[in-house]
């Protein structure tokens, strides 16, 4: 697993740091259960204090997503229960037979009950209500069906809901995660621009747009060559026309001017519905 640190920038190494071993963890990168690398090793590789690593470590700890196992070293915490829908139908399965209840038993019930209940629709939510439209854009482009979205502080009534999996933690075993684009993904489907090039990110999130701001100044882009625009506000697509490349989340891209040229960032990594 590669890391970036970029010094002399506004976000500070330990933000670097943070933003991109939780992205590592959301994106399945580092499973529950895998061991991180150890403090004087990760530290040796990127050239810094060890005392950086502990802080950093000290910090995704005190948020539950990594445990320190004294003499053993530093883990990703085991999540809740799956709730993808083969973990689902496994658990199911194995509980029916040990109440007693045959494999044609169990068929003929799943039977009637998908004949009786329709599946329900989907939503995501978030905190971040235009995250969670992005998100929900990407799926239904992804699964060819409407996925709607809504704030976490109201979840739609009757829907089946889902979240990045780094909100999970805060909302509850209710709602199904979606894995998001790893930053060796990103990276490996952007090109790179020539050096001293004018950068935008156009997002209609705000949670985004600070994601992207963090992972740019990890890559050592100055935040003098970066626009960080928002094209619902006031004025949120000046300066565009100076930038050598624009990047813009599925629903921003839609937002734009036809003649704006641009790239489309994913955020969600491809997955199947449950």
């Amino acid at each position: 697993m590669r890391f970036w640190v970029a010094r002399g920038t506004t976000t500070t190494i330990k933000e670097q740091l943070i933003s991109q071993l939780l992205l590592s963890i959301f994106s399945g990168r580092f499973e529950p259960g895998d061991r991180l690398p150890s403090v004087r090793q990760l530290a040796r590789r990127l050239g810094l204090h060890a005392n950086t690593i502990s802080t950093v470590y000290q910090e995704l700890t005190v948020r539950g997503w990594v445990e320190q196992r004294p003499g053993s070293g530093v883990y990703v915490r085991s999540r809740p229960p799956s709730h993808s829908l083969d973990a689902i139908v496994e658990r199911f399965l194995a509980e029916a037979e040990a109440a007693g209840h045959p494999p044609t038993a169990v068929l003929d019930a799943l039977t009637r009950a998908v004949h009786l209940s329709p599946a329900p629709p989907r939503a995501v939510i978030d905190p971040d209500p235009a995250l969670a439209e992005v998100i929900a854009a990407e799926l239904s482009a992804q699964w060819g069906e409407p996925v709607h979205f809504a704030s976490s502080a109201e979840p739609p009534p009757g829907y089946q809901l889902w979240a990045s999996a780094g909100r999970l933690p805060e909302l509850g075993q209710s709602v199904l995660p979606v894995r998001l684009v790893s930053l060796e993904e990103m990276l490996a489907s952007a090109r790179r621009p020539p050096e001293n090039t004018l950068l935008a990110v156009v997002s209609i999130s705000p949670t985004i747009l600070d994601w992207s701001a963090r992972i740019l100044s990890a890559l050592g882009v100055s935040p003098d060559l970066v626009l960080l625009r928002n094209p619902r506000h006031a004025n949120g697509i000046d300066g565009l026309s100076l930038c050598g490349s624009i990047g813009a989340d599925a629903v921003a891209a839609g937002l734009l001017p036809a003649a704006t040229p641009h790239h489309v960032f994913r955020v969600v990594a491809v997955q199947k519905p449950s």
